[in-house]
């Protein structure tokens, strides 16, 4: 059951990356498309910024849980699985944090 939990967890979190790229890819393509000489005709809401935190918030707590499961005592899985799995985390976990260099996630 934890194994499925952790499978989960890391498709997730792998899902939430592809949306914090896409994301982050909007925000630069708008900024490129910004002319500062002119002033824009038109301006929609643009939740970009927001949707961006939210995102990184919601990859935060699933590697917490994640984390959790997988230091759990009671967790019943082999050394070499956790190790793979631990591994696979850390990259995730690194990948999201080269996204929010600068702060860009969380709008610093």
């Amino acid at each position: 059951m934890k194994h499925l939990d952790l499978q989960t967890g890391l498709r997730g979190l792998n899902e939430s990356l592809g949306r914090m790229r896409g994301l982050l890819a909007w925000s630069q393509l708008k900024q490129q498309e910004a002319r500062p000489s002119e002033p824009p005709s038109f301006q929609m809401y643009d939740t970009t910024a927001t949707d961006l935190r939210n995102e990184y918030s919601h990859f935060s707590a699933v590697s917490l849980r994640v984390h959790s499961i997988l230091h759990e005592p009671s967790a019943s899985l082999p050394m070499p699985v956790r190790e793979t799995l631990l591994r696979k985390l850390a990259q995730l976990e690194q990948e999201a944090h080269q996204l929010n260099r600068h702060g860009r996630c969380l709008g610093y």
